[in-house]
Parts: structure tokens; sequence; C-alpha cells
């Protein structure tokens, strides 16, 4: 059996010959989490397989329960915080990403339909000052800029660290460009920060603040348990 394959506990070819890291499906299965950008530490799980003790998993199972129409559809997003660091917020957030492209490949592979990008992950703060390089480097404008257009059209974006950045008027018009895009076509953003929504109102503004409580449904993470010592 491949054990790298995130869909092992999904597929019906799994135990067969099929099952390695030749399989057409494996392969476009990771080619999309290298487009996502998914950071390497949180591939490990697609939601339904969520350890139980992961805060509330029953509630982001029921979220990713026909999660192919939920996003296709641009329904609400998330907005997953907690004061404490290490809760499993983003942990959580990729899942749901994870989930979201198992699910859209088997979709397309049924129906023969070409895959286009489902994900994109950014870390705010590192894609911001991406855009800073931008402004004095024509490579890191050019990485940036197609960054940018990437998130203006993939079916789902993860905005992770949201409030850590250094704050600047340049940044909450900057964020401010990106939520509010997804926030007018209708497009799902899962948010993870460790500012609830009225301290993001005090960080970025009551504009920021107002988009993303338009477009997701906040979830606290409780709980003292670190689980960046065990995922």
């Amino acid at each position: 059996m491949n054990d790298l394959c995130i869909a092992r506990h999904h597929c019906k070819s799994v135990g067969q010959s099929i099952c390695s890291t030749s399989c057409s499906f494996f392969i476009d299965l990771r080619y999309q989490i290298e487009l996502a950008g998914l950071p390497r530490k949180h591939q490990k799980y697609v939601c339904s397989d969520l350890p139980d003790t992961f805060y509330s998993k029953d509630v982001f199972k029921k979220y990713s329960s026909g999660i192919v129409d939920r996003i296709d559809k641009g329904t609400t997003g998330l907005y997953l915080y907690s004061r404490l660091t290490g809760t499993g917020k983003s942990t959580v957030a990729c899942s749901i990403a994870l989930e979201y492209i198992v699910e859209k490949l088997k979709q397309d592979y049924r129906t023969g339909k070409r895959t286009e990008q489902l994900v994109k992950f950014i870390n705010v703060t590192d894609f911001l000052e991406d855009l800073r390089k931008g402004m004095n480097d024509r490579e890191a404008a050019e990485i940036a800029l197609s960054t940018s257009q990437t998130l203006k059209h993939v079916p789902l974006v993860i905005m992770d660290d949201v409030g850590a950045e250094r704050v600047s008027e340049w940044t909450r018009e900057r964020l401010l460009n990106i939520v509010s895009d997804r926030y007018d076509s209708e497009k799902t953003i899962i948010f993870t920060s460790n500012h609830s929504l009225s301290e993001i109102e005090t960080v970025l503004g009551s504009r920021v603040r107002s988009r993303i409580e338009g477009m997701s449904v906040p979830i606290e993470f409780l709980g003292n348990k670190d689980y960046r010592r065990k995922v």
C-alpha cells in the first residue's frame, strides 16, 4: 500500500497493484498539494481522518461533508482563532483543504474533467513580505503577482496567521484587497488567527473585519494542548 497517499483510507484501489507512487491519482493529488503550498507538517490528515483529540472534530467533519459543492458554490468559510498557539488551527484548515482536493479530484476523474488548481495556502506575514520585496526586485515581483492572481481565482484559499503581520496602512489595504476580491466573487476563505474578530478590527480596521465576518463562521479553539508537539 502507498502509505504516502493522503487518500489511502478513501480509495477502492488500496491494496491492489495500482496502489503505488506510479498511480495517476496519487500523482495528481501530490501535484495539487504542491500547487497549494500546504506546509509539509499539515499534510497528514484529510478532515475525516483527524484524530479524536482535535478540538471540535465533529464540527469540521460536518463542514467537510459535501465539501465539493460547498466550495464550488462559494459558500461560507471559516475563521479559526485562538489566543493560544499550537491548538491545531492550521492543521484543521489544511485537513479541510486536503479533503476538498481528494473529493474534487475523485469527481473530476469520474467525469473526465481537467482539474485546475484547487487550493492556495498563504502565511499572511510571508506573503506580505514577498509583496514588499517585489517593489525592488523584478523576479520577486513576478512571483508576488502570480500568487496574487491565484488568490483571486482559486476555489479555496487558506489565509494563515492573520493579524501576526507588521501593521501599517499599506498592510491593511493589501489584505482588504484580497479579502474583498474573494468576498465580491463569492469564493471561500478559511482564516486562522490568534485574534478574535473584535481584536482584528483593532489591528486591521473595521473594513477588513466586516468582510471577514461576512464570509466566514468564527470558531474559537479552546484548551491548552499544543498539537505541534504531536502533529
